[in-house]
């Protein structure tokens, strides 16, 4: 028997308010990272922006699911005045955006690290 779980919208909108800010700065910082001058290595200099780009577009999808959520959300209180939901596409929607706000955040940090140890 799978237990289906409520949550109270209006936490899960504060959750999802903050992401969204994490993962537009860190769409923003990985973008930020790439100027015009290529590394000194060409293979090197592909890798990284290869990396950075993954980067991007994982911060970039989860913006999205954020919005996506809000919208959704909107929806949800509209149309019924309870404090507890139990929306199963938000919380897919949920479990998809945070968890490629985690994985942005990683490729992000190995990012920030190469620029001050210079590994590549």
């Amino acid at each position: 028997m799978v237990r289906r779980m409520s949550f109270i919208l209006k936490h899960a909108l504060e959750f999802n308010k903050f992401t969204v800010g994490l993962a537009a700065a860190g769409l923003a910082y990985v973008s930020s990272l790439f100027g015009a001058e290529p590394l000194s290595n060409p293979t090197a200099s592909f890798l990284v922006r290869v990396i950075g780009t993954a980067g991007i577009a994982l911060f970039a999808v989860s913006v999205l699911y954020g919005i996506l959520i809000m919208g959704r959300a909107t929806k949800l209180t509209q149309s019924d005045e309870k404090d507890r939901v139990d929306d199963e596409l938000m919380k897919t929607w949920g479990v998809r955006h945070s968890s490629t706000l985690l994985v942005g955040l990683f490729v992000a940090a190995l990012l920030m690290l190469n620029k001050i140890w210079r590994w590549i």
